[in-house]
This record gives structure tokens, sequence and C-alpha cells, in this order.
């Protein structure tokens, strides 16, 4: 797109760079300014260097004094705030380097009242007086008080304090030491130099009194000199500034059109071939980029979002994949352990059949004795107890099953007791456990109930296990897997721990175990969505936490905290 640009050159400054049009209208001024200025200085420079020199001096001791006063005063405040920051080394050593710095600012605003003190011995004009006098009643004072406190930091340093008693011990040493004669004795600087401040101060008000006095004269030629500059630049400041703001106006005026209507549209009218004629064509120019950066990011947005929605659908087919496998081996086991008491029973049930049979034939053709009947009944005793047991056994099974298979089906929360329905879990799970040489343990109290959703429940535990079984172990490894519950104290929350014996986890990976697709046996089908399927359920569904913790060699450990209802 190409930007037509207007150029206006309706006036002679119109023709200067705005450092140009600045620069002309200060010299004029200043020329004026500074004849009446220099004239003012010389004729009151005579009459005014005696009082300049006294207020010199009484300012640079005043200067001293305030100087002094606020390092002693912030000396004692950090020296006061190292009683509670005795039991935090690190934050007693950064207030005691504050100590330390004011410590310097003491010793050397010391040493530079003495000089100034000998250089006007005893003169009233400057408060010399009792200047010495103060200097001599705190002479070895401050010296004193800071080599004590340094001693007694030090010693508490050095001790490196481990416990409250230690700590006790160092605070009360500290609250003696500012309690002590010499710290108060430093406080006392501070109260005299309370005095020598305001004396100084009133010598300092008088200096700049007779200052001002002997200025007077100056100050009304400087007046007059800077009446007739200020009446100059203002005529040269409006020529200036009309010259210089026009443009700079028209330029705002288009950029807030710009922010407030987001038209990239609009071009700002180029009136002078300055620094602002210059930036309203940068201007012109950007608004041309930020408009195919526009179009240029739409486009990309729209690629972005067709992407996002294919990693979203993809990530769901993942989760449901992964769900289904799940629930295909827990079913192939289910059948296979089901298939072992049912093959008894029809055993069972096929020898008793053929019993009876040959006993029948028997009885019809009067052929039965007595042995046949006490043996036919002590078979039939024994066919029915197997047959009695196994199907007791697989109707548990089903019952278990069932119950597992509801609750994973169901989004509604029941209330069940936790160790039954973990034994239940461990029952699915044993046609997967007992193809290795692991233990499974359950550690709590029976009496805690839980109102919650146990399919969620079911599927934590069942991922955590099948985890362990794939990470944690090598096929010919023997471990020990132990879940533990509790009730929190004086809370209405359940604490469950995960933990196994295995292999444990890199330092580099135990942060990322949560991450979808995260996985460390991708080549062996995993696909890292089980720890983050087990990190949603904890968050979202059962509105818990769930932390982890491992070392190499040593196994893992999971706590998951989830409310009791």
């Amino acid at each position: 797109m190409e930007v037509k640009h207007r150029l206006t050159k309706n006036s002679f400054l119109g023709r200067f760079k705005v450092g140009s049009k600045i620069t002309i209208g200060y010299f004029i001024a200043l020329g004026i300014a500074v004849t009446g200025t220099s004239t003012g200085l010389l004729v009151g420079e005579y009459t005014q260097s005696e009082s300049l020199q006294l207020a010199a001096i009484t300012h640079e001791e005043l200067e001293l004094l305030h100087q002094l006063q606020t390092a002693v005063l912030q000396s004692r405040t950090h020296q006061q705030q190292l009683i509670p920051l005795a039991e935090n080394p690190n934050d007693f050593k950064e207030e005691y380097e504050h100590i330390l710095k004011h410590a310097v600012t003491i010793r050397k605003i010391w040493s530079d009242l003495n000089l100034f003190s000998q250089r006007y011995p005893n003169d009233a004009k400057f408060n010399t007086a009792k200047l010495d006098r103060f200097l001599l009643n705190y002479q070895e004072i401050p010296e004193k008080y800071l080599k004590e406190l340094d001693m007694l930091v030090n010693q508490i340093q050095a001790q490196d304090l481990k416990n409250d008693i230690e700590v006790g011990i160092a605070q009360r040493q500290l609250l003696q030491f500012t309690n002590s004669d010499l710290a108060l004795k430093f406080d006392g600087i501070s109260d005299d130099l309370v005095q020598l401040v305001a004396k100084s101060y009133i010598l300092a008000k008088d200096a700049e009194s007779a200052a001002q006095e002997a200025n007077s004269f100056r100050l009304w030629l400087i007046i007059v000199a800077l009446a007739s500059s200020i009446m100059l630049a203002g005529l040269m400041a409006l020529l200036v500034s009309k010259a210089i703001t026009q443009p700079l106006k028209n330029l705002t005026n288009v950029a807030k059109q710009i922010t407030s209507k987001s038209d990239f549209n609009l071009r700002a009218p180029v009136i002078s071939d300055d620094e602002v004629g210059i930036l309203a064509v940068s201007l012109n120019q950007l608004m041309i980029r930020v408009n195919e950066l526009l179009l240029d990011n739409q486009n990309r947005t729209k690629s972005l979002e067709e992407a996002n929605e294919k990693l979203i659908s993809t990530q769901e087919q993942l989760i449901v994949q992964e769900k289904m496998a799940a629930l295909g081996s827990l079913t192939a086991g289910i059948a296979h352990e089901i298939n072992t008491p049912l093959g008894i029973g029809v055993s069972a049930a096929s020898l008793l059949s053929e019993k009876t049979r040959v006993l029948s034939a028997a009885y019809h053709d009067g052929t039965m004795k007595r042995s046949d009947l006490d043996n036919y009944l002590d078979i039939a005793t024994q066919s029915n107890t197997m047959l009695m047991g196994n199907l007791q056994r697989a109707a548990e099974l089903v019952q278990s099953f069932k119950q597992v298979a509801i609750d994973q089906s169901s989004e509604e929360a029941r209330t069940f007791n936790i160790k039954e329905y973990l034994q239940g879990i461990l029952i699915q799970l044993h046609p997967k456990l007992k193809q290795t040489k692991h233990k499974v343990e359950i550690n709590g109290v029976e009496e805690i109930f839980i109102t919650s959703y146990p399919g969620a429940f079911s599927q934590i535990i069942t991922n955590l296990i099948v985890n362990s079984l794939i990470h944690a172990y090598e096929p010919e490894d023997s471990g020990l897997i132990v879940i533990s519950y509790h009730q929190q104290v004086s809370s209405n929350y359940l604490i469950l721990e995960y933990a196994d014996d295995g292999k444990g986890i890199e330092k580099e990976n135990l942060q990322k175990i949560f991450d979808p697709f995260f996985t460390t046996k991708r080549n062996q089908g995993g696909s890292g969505l089980g720890l983050h399927i087990l990190f949603n359920i904890v968050n979202q569904k059962l509105l818990g936490t769930i932390d982890c913790e491992s070392k190499l060699g040593l196994g893992t450990k999971f706590t998951i905290k989830i409310p009791l209802e």
C-alpha cells in the first residue's frame, strides 16, 4: 500500500528541525538573562562573600550533625532488630551488615567533626564551643559500643544456633546489651545531637538571612533581567510551541483514534519535515505492517485452532482406549478366575451324575448292595461339598466384579467401607497379581467409611498397582506393595498412602510423571496416560490432592488426600 504525505512549510520555523527551533528561542532568552544576572552577581559578590562563607560553614556543621544523628539512630534500630532475627542466621547476618555500614559512617563523620572543630576552635559563630564539649564527652563511646557489639555478634554467629534454647540465650544476650550502660550512653549521643542540631539550625538560618540581605540588590537586577527575558521567551514559546505542538497534536489524535477504534487503516497527516514529520511517516508505515501482521495472525490462529481441536480429539480417543484396554484386561482375568471354580463344579457334578446312574441301574437290577449305597453316599457328600464351595467362590467373584463394574460405570457417590472395598479391588486384580511374585498389604482400621465415588476410587488403586507392575519391577522380582490409610487428625480428610519397593523414579522424571503422554515404556506399548488420568480423577472428581516421592533403588510413594464426605 502506498501512503501519500502532504508536506506544508508555512513559516520560517517550519523549515528547522525541532532541536533547532528550541535552540533559537533558548539563546535569545538566555542572552538577556545572562547579562542581567552577571551584573547582579558582580555588584553583590563582595558584600555577599563573607555571608556565604558563614552559611557554607554552618551548613557543613549542620549536615555533619544530621548525618551522625541519622547513623546513630539507624544503628540502634538495626541492633534492636537483631533480637527477633537471632533464630534466622541469614536474616541476622543481613541485618548486622546494615549496622556495619552505619558504623563506617559514624566513624567517618566523627573524624570529620573533630577536623571541623580543629579548624574553628571555640568559635561562637560556628557553634564549635558546644561541639567541642560534645566530642569530649562522647570521645570513646561510639568506638567502644561498635566494638562490643561486633564481639557479641561474632560470638553468636560462631555458636551456630541449633535449637530454641540456644536462640533464647542469644536473644537475652542481645537484650542485655541493648539495656547496658554503654548502649544507653550511645543513645545519649542522639539526645545531645538534638540540641546541637537545633543550635546549628538557628545559626544556619541567621547566615542565610545575612546572605539574602547581601544578595537582595543583586536579585533586583536579576529580576529585571529575568522579567524581560520571560516576556521575550513567552513570545518565542508561542511561536515554537505552535511549530512543534500542532504536528504532535495531529499525530496524537490519529494515535488515539487507532487505539480506541482499532482501525489500523487510519493514517497520520505529514505537515512538516522535522522529527515529528518523520515520526508520522514511520507511524503510517507501522500501521501498514500491523495490518499485514493481523492478517497473518488471523490465518495462523485459524490453523492453530484446527490443530488444537485435532489434538483434543486425539487425546480423548487415547484416554478412551486406555480405559477400554484396562477393562478388557480386567474382564479377561475375571473370566479366567471364574473358569477354575466352575470347571471343578462341573467335574464334581459329572462324577455325581455318573455314580447316580450306576447306583440306579444296580437298584433296578436288584444287585445293589449296602456297600454300594455307602460308597455312593460318601461320593455324593464329597461332590456336593466341592460343588457348593466352588459355586460359592464363583458367585463371590461375579458379585465383586459386578459391584466394581457398576461403580466404574456409575457417576453417583455412595458410602462404603475403605478396607472392604480395597479387598474387593484386590480380588479383581488377583488374576494379574498371581502371575507375579509380588505381595500386596492393606494397613488401616476397619471402622473408616467414606462417601465418595467408588468407581473413581477403584480406578485410582488399579492404575497405581498396574503402574507398579509395569514400571517398578522386573518380571523376576519379588516386590512388596503396601496400601495404608487413616483419617487425618482434626479434619474430615482421608490420607491414602501407596508405596512399592521397586526401582524408583529418576529425579528429572519425577516432575513429569503426571503429564499427559509421558512414559518411559513408549517402546513397550505405554501410552503415558495412566498417571495423568489418576491425577485428574483425584483433583477434579474427588477434589483432593496427590503427591509423589521417590528415590532410585528405594521405591516410590504416592500420598493422596481426599475428603471423607
